[in-house]
């Protein structure tokens, strides 16, 4: 029996997954391998994980929710320091936070204190988060 593509999805020039028009049955490809080791790939030198000093989880304006506040000193002045929650397919006990600063350029040998935010909807572990940051955790336990 001769079957065909009916679809196919595509990254760049490499097919992901293909269609069998007659079956219908999905046929995952080699392009598959680009998402299977995206942890192999080389780490980029403009970002890091970075220290914190305090990290604290404050009630949101709607009863229920919240808001993670972490504050530190970044190492260059020119930094963006930003919260970026890790990725899981259950959720865990406490869902991990990481504190990462970027450069864009030359990075300014002077330090300055920062303050980031981020609403912690759809991102809390069972029991609460841990922070992430370049020498130490912190576990907050949250309701």
């Amino acid at each position: 029996m001769d079957t065909g593509v009916l679809d196919a999805r595509f990254v760049g020039d490499r097919p992901l997954a293909c269609v069998d028009e007659v079956t219908g049955d999905v046929t995952a490809t080699k392009g598959l391998i680009v998402a299977e080791n995206y942890t192999d790939r080389p780490a980029p030198e403009s970002v890091r994980i970075i220290d914190f000093d305090e990290a604290k989880a404050v009630p949101g304006i709607v009863p229920g929710t919240f808001i993670l506040v972490v504050n530190g000193v970044m190492p260059y002045l020119n930094m963006t320091v930003r919260l970026s929650p890790l990725v899981y397919i259950q959720r865990p006990d406490y869902w991990g936070i990481e504190v990462v600063g970027s450069l864009h350029g030359v990075g300014l040998p002077a330090t300055a204190p920062y303050t980031v935010s981020l609403p912690l909807d759809g991102i809390l572990g069972a029991r609460g988060i841990e922070v992430i940051g370049a020498n130490r955790t912190e576990r907050i336990d949250l309701p």
